[in-house]
């Protein structure tokens, strides 16, 4: 004979971390927190905002930093009841078009600049500039050898950010159809 089956029922207390913070131009994202009421608060440089969903943009807000500041964010979630533990801290650079260029398989990528809408001006060599609405694009190149290829981002109202660059060794491969 066993013993009678037991049934133990619990109700979760602490709410889950939002996690996996990123920016992308102005939008403020992470990982939703799953149950019922959820809502976030985003703390930017110490002054928090409301979030309804797990998105922030910051053209939504009024913020109060300056081209090249650098924001400290993280996110509480709360259930009108309780508070989750807060998330680690992003820290990106405000309007600034920072990181570094990465090449692989044809395609030239870059970061995002936070807080800014825009667009990417990318010269391959010596060819004209091309624009580019994202954070990549597959380049081709007109000459051999050791190429420069820049990125710079350019705000809608025309300011342009520090020019980055980086240097690619092309090589040129002829097929000789006597051999």
């Amino acid at each position: 004979i066993s013993a009678p089956a037991v049934t133990y029922s619990y109700e979760k207390i602490t709410l889950a971390t939002p996690s996996n913070l990123s920016v992308s131009g102005s939008v403020i994202s992470w990982n939703a927190v799953a149950g019922e009421n959820i809502s976030y608060i985003v703390n930017i440089n110490g002054t928090d905002y409301a979030a309804t969903t797990n998105s922030l943009n910051l053209s939504d807000v009024s913020i109060s930093a300056q081209m090249g500041d650098t924001l400290q964010i993280t996110v509480t979630c709360t259930n009108g009841n309780s508070l989750s533990a807060v998330s680690d801290t992003l820290t990106v650079n405000y309007g600034v078009f920072g990181g570094e260029l990465s090449y692989a398989e044809n395609t030239l990528s870059w970061s995002a600049v936070a807080g800014m809408e825009g667009q990417f001006e990318v010269k391959v060599g010596s060819s004209a500039p091309i624009t580019v609405p994202g954070t990549s694009t597959a380049i081709t190149f007109a000459e051999a050898g050791n190429v420069t290829v820049s990125v710079c981002f350019v705000s809608k109202n025309g300011s342009r950010s520090e020019t980055k660059t980086i240097t690619l060794k092309v090589n040129t491969i002829t097929l000789d159809p006597q051999m």
